[in-house]
């Protein structure tokens, strides 16, 4: 993977970034001045590298179905070799990716890892990810609701994890319940 961003702006990853809540979330990434890697298997993340390019902040993009193992595989092992600081990566519905960018973000000891699933898929399994995550890694599960309107969404869970960021010590089990009860599983 050629990633040709040479700014000094924080880094984001978006998986999923051509669906409804990966798209509204690149968005308000882009608006407040995060560089980008937006990954989707559907062609359209092509229109939303146009949309995001308006923000100012650099862009790349990849089609790929990160729900295969081989595809999911050969992401992760590029996006390892990324010298690059990765600041932030959000997974929407991917386990399986999220298990691999757990391990490789905490050989990097730095940043933070989103799990975004709908409030109608289950809780992640805790103990199968949690010994490999290391303590300079925020993993966080966040639910979100796939009926609302998407950009409201996006705020909510941006929200939150921006509080997650600027709060990494605070106790998110009982604080965030007016949000959608995040889960932060390891920090």
């Amino acid at each position: 993977m050629n990633l040709n961003i040479n700014s000094d702006k924080p880094f984001t990853v978006v998986t999923n970034a051509a669906g409804y809540i990966g798209y509204e979330l690149s968005k308000l990434y882009a608006m407040h001045g995060n560089d980008l890697l937006v990954v989707s298997e559907n062609p359209g993340v092509v229109e939303v590298l146009q949309v995001l390019n308006k923000y100012g902040v650099e862009v790349e993009y990849i089609i790929s179905n990160l729900t295969i193992e081989g595809p999911c595989d050969e992401f992760v092992s590029k996006l390892s070799t990324i010298e690059k600081s990765i600041d932030v990566i959000v997974v929407i519905e991917n386990e399986y990716l999220l298990i691999q960018l757990a391990q490789m973000m905490s050989e990097r000891h730095h940043g933070s890892l989103y799990f975004l699933s709908s409030m109608k898929e289950r809780q992640i399994s805790e103990d199968y990810i949690l010994d490999s995550v290391d303590a300079g890694v925020n993993l966080v599960e966040l639910k979100y609701n796939d009926t609302a309107n998407a950009a409201d969404e996006a705020q909510n869970i941006f929200a939150q994890m921006n509080l997650i960021q600027i709060l990494p010590t605070f106790d998110f089990n009982d604080s965030l319940m007016q949000f959608s009860e995040p889960v932060k599983l390891k920090h």
